[in-house]
């Protein structure tokens, strides 16, 4: 009964976060093509498809993955501070490119992509990928430089950081079959976006 517990618990939270993100392509339902409802059903079905993935992972135990601490957001400041870093970066492209969706929806898409380009050295090196994510977002010192680096963690691996380490209770060989599929599907999600706005 715990697992299933368990399983339900991952797969609200992770829906929740996919709930989030939705909204945020609904900031741009303006400047959606005629398709553009196709599209996002496309990345809700691709992104429902890795949630469930990774909730039935989330109740088993073959190995004891790295342990998950609780993240504290009391510097959110500096949070805000490194997001608006990415938006004005994306906005930069978004204005010189050409076909490239609007922001919010570029920002996404790019912080995915980002995490997509993660998922592939994890399946080399998936525990010093979750570790070096965990160092950088629970640093022992409160220091600026801490918590920039902290919410540049969180933007740009924690997605794959969070799949990585759920994968990480499986066996060598379904590990990398089931990363390899996380990398697939986080990459088809962040191209999949394009596709809401052609």
């Amino acid at each position: 009964m715990t697992r299933i517990k368990k399983m339900i618990q991952y797969w609200l939270r992770a829906n929740l976060f996919l709930f989030f993100l939705v909204l945020m392509f609904f900031v741009n339902y303006r400047d959606w093509v005629e398709k553009g409802y196709i599209g996002v059903v496309m990345i809700v079905s691709m992104s429902e498809l890795l949630i469930i993935i990774l909730s039935i992972v989330s109740a088993l135990t073959f190995r004891t993955p790295p342990p998950r601490k609780r993240i504290s957001l009391s510097d959110w400041p500096i949070g805000l501070l490194v997001l608006a870093m990415f938006y004005v970066l994306t906005q930069y492209v978004v204005i010189k490119g050409e076909n490239l969706p609007p922001n919010p929806s570029f920002l996404i898409a790019f912080l995915l992509l980002i995490n997509s380009v993660i998922a592939l050295f994890s399946l080399l090196f998936p525990t010093a990928i979750v570790y070096i994510h965990d160092g950088n977002v629970h640093a022992q010192e409160k220091t600026f430089s801490n918590s920039l680096f902290k919410y540049l963690a969180l933007f740009m691996n924690g997605v794959n950081a969070e799949a990585q380490r759920t994968l990480l209770r499986l066996p060598f060989v379904f590990h990398r079959l089931l990363a390899v599929i996380v990398f697939v599907l986080l990459f088809l999600i962040a191209g999949s976006i394009g596709f809401i706005f052609e």
